[in-house]
């Protein structure tokens, strides 16, 4: 775009004026006193619209730079449509041109070659683009050759295009010139064929100098930006560094003021930094440094807890592996090791404190107690749960915690999915973890140990008495059968409650409590649906179970060592690690390998075990061979039919199995 090679830093530019009417082509070259006293004496008057309007103009091309020069000897007033009238001033302290209108400054695009010389590149009006100018005046191919021209149009805001733009004064005092020419010789002058040739030479000679001069001034101006980025980076420097070096006087590490400040605006500028900018500077920028390091400090700190940490989990390591895999299951994940007070303490010990394995050692001597301790108080702490339900006159059971209807609910588990939520019997409950990752739904010890929250317990009424309900459609009493009563009868359930009428799925007991308690919540057990499978049907679900894609997962360890600690294998690597690494010939699941599980796990999809198929396959067989007990007659029902007529003629809500329908012998 254009500019000024005025100011401080600018090469003094003596250019050639040229008249056009004439052809003079002498240069005149002014020294500086006498650019001085010209610009003294011109500013001194009032600058009139008619005297002769001299100017030189450099123009940015991008690719290169053309000149222009013009100068009309007679009066050329300015083009009406002018930003204004410009008075040939040079600043008093940088050289830069200012253009007053009526009194008002304005910032025309002007290029200066001494303070008596200027050119106004602000009227857009008198540029004119080179085939317009072809289309305007007759014959003007021959008359463009004689006068310079730019690549930067009149609205190009500086930038160059692949156009050939004219300053129009020029091209019109250039056909008056030529006409002029043309009236010598139509008035047969002595010389004016040769004047004329002799006036193209000059022209000619002239536009290439213009364009010759135009690439040094190029030249200039790269290094004037170049000099003036250098000093501003310079000084910018200087400025930065004086601030570093006052915080670092105040106790502050060099990255963090850099990491700090690097986006404040007051830590950059040209500007020195001088005392009173250091009073006004200063307790803006200080805070931002101080959390700066404040986060640094807890960044480092947080790397030495885990280190720390980390040697808590290797010797939590060792300890597992001293005991029994099956013991496994109700030891706590590692960050729950890592929690506690003997561990926290040193891990949370102040950065200068040397923590080694040895720091641990009474740590993991305390350990065994420890977690002995915490299975007891949540023990208790359950105990008590139960006995707050007890209505007035109840006496609590002395193992309440192993009835079949003492089930629980944990609040903050993280992968809150029914058969998660509710865990029976304590066995089931001192290995429930809440911090598991999962693959497939399942546990996965290959994946690391999460954050374990706080295991909070409570009663939910709801599925106790979805227990209650199952335990005596499986013929004990809910307030003396234990869950290992329910789970040596293995029995399974199903659902026909509400949109579960078209499903019919075999449910083991734990996991008909987790779908009544989960699935229907909003429906009292006085309206659910629940009937035991035959054992048919039963042994035809547990041979879908048994296939099921649960005992692929990578969660099968071996009885008779640490293997497992370096995470679980597939049954058949399982299989082959007893038989080559102890000798086993034949290992069997679940003496010699079994599947670890702290929770237990669901089947991938129960929806594919269909009971109705399953009976479907029985009936056809042998479509009616089930009794009824309490009738003398030799009526013979279907497994559902039975069932129906007990209820409905005996008024037996819950038929059971040898009580009241037995299936006969064929």
């Amino acid at each position: 775009m254009p500019f000024s090679l005025g100011g401080r830093h600018a090469p003094r530019v003596n250019l050639p004026v040229y008249n056009v009417e004439d052809g003079d082509s002498d240069m005149h070259s002014m020294s500086d006193e006498e650019s001085t006293s010209q610009s003294d004496d011109e500013s001194a008057s009032d600058y009139d619209s008619s005297q002769t309007f001299q100017a030189v103009g450099i123009v940015e091309t991008g690719e290169s730079y053309q000149g222009h020069v013009a100068q009309e000897k007679e009066s050329q007033p300015l083009p009406n449509n002018a930003t204004g009238h410009f008075v040939r001033e040079t600043h008093s302290q940088c050289g830069r041109v200012r253009a007053n209108d009526s009194g008002r400054q304005i910032a025309p695009k002007i290029l200066t070659k001494d303070s008596g010389h200027l050119f106004y590149l602000g009227v857009d009006a008198s540029y004119i683009v080179r085939h317009k100018a072809l289309s305007e005046f007759p014959d003007s191919e021959a008359i463009l050759l004689l006068i310079p021209s730019t690549n930067v149009g009149g609205w190009a805001h500086g930038h160059a295009s692949s156009s050939q733009f004219y300053w129009k004064p020029d091209i019109q005092a250039m056909v008056r010139k030529l006409a002029m020419f043309d009236h010598q010789k139509h008035m047969r002058a002595a010389g004016a064929q040769a004047n004329l040739d002799e006036f193209k030479q000059k022209r000619y000679a002239l536009v290439a100098e213009i364009s010759c001069h135009a690439i040094q001034c190029k030249s200039w101006a790269a290094d004037l930006a170049s000099h003036r980025a250098e000093e501003t980076e310079e000084q910018t420097e200087a400025r930065k560094q004086a601030i570093r070096d006052k915080f670092i006087a105040l106790g502050y590490a060099e990255n963090d003021i850099i990491s700090a400040l690097s986006s404040q605006r007051e830590y950059y500028g040209k500007a020195g930094l001088t005392d009173r900018i250091w009073k006004r500077i200063q307790p803006i920028l200080e805070p931002f440094i101080q959390t700066t390091q404040t986060k640094r400090k807890a960044y480092e700190f947080s790397k030495i807890c885990e280190e720390r940490k980390q040697i808590v989990r290797d010797l939590y390591k060792e300890f597992k592996g001293s005991l029994q895999p099956r013991e496994w299951k109700y030891l706590p994940h590692a960050p729950e090791i890592v929690g506690l007070n003997p561990f926290s303490i040193l891990i949370e010990a102040p950065p200068e404190t040397k923590i080694t394995r040895e720091s641990f050692r009474d740590a993991m001597k305390m350990l065994p107690k420890l977690l002995s301790d915490a299975q007891d108080a949540l023990k208790a702490t359950l105990a008590d749960l139960i006995t707050s339900q007890l209505e007035a006159g109840e006496v609590s059971c002395p193992n309440s915690l192993d009835l079949a209807k003492s089930v629980f609910k944990c609040q903050k588990h993280t992968n809150p999915v029914p058969h998660e939520l509710y865990v029976v019997g304590v066995d089931m409950i001192l290995s429930h973890h809440c911090s598991q990752v999962f693959q497939w739904g399942y546990r996965d010890l290959s994946k690391p140990d999460e954050p374990a929250p706080d295991l909070p317990f409570c009663v939910d009424p709801s599925a106790i008495a979805v227990a209650e309900f199952l335990i005596k459609c499986a013929g004990l009493n809910p307030e003396t059968a234990l869950a290992s009563d329910m789970d040596a009868s293995d029995l399974r359930f199903n659902c026909s409650t509400g949109s579960c009428q078209s499903k019919h799925y075999g449910y083991s007991w734990r996991a008909a409590i987790a779908h009544g308690s989960g699935e229907h919540a909003a429906i009292s057990i006085l309206n659910q649906k629940w009937t035991v499978l035959s054992t048919e049907e039963a042994d035809c679900i547990k041979g879908k179970e048994a296939a099921d894609h649960k005992w692929r997962t990578l969660n099968w360890i071996c009885a008779h060592c640490s293997m497992g600690l370096q995470g679980g294998k597939s049954q058949e690597e399982a299989r082959f690690h007893v038989r080559d690494e102890h000798q086993i010939a034949e290992p069997t699941a679940p003496l010699d390998f079994f599947y670890f599980e702290q929770c237990i796990a669901p089947f991938k999809n129960p929806g594919a075990i269909n009971y109705r198929s399953v009976r479907a396959a029985v009936v056809q067989t042998n479509s009616k061979d089930f009794k009824c007990i309490h009738c003398p007659g030799s009526r013979l029902f279907d497994s559902n039919g039975v069932i129906a007529h007990v209820k409905a003629k005996h008024r037996i809500d819950v038929p059971r199995n040898g009580v009241d329908w037995t299936k006969i012998a064929i």
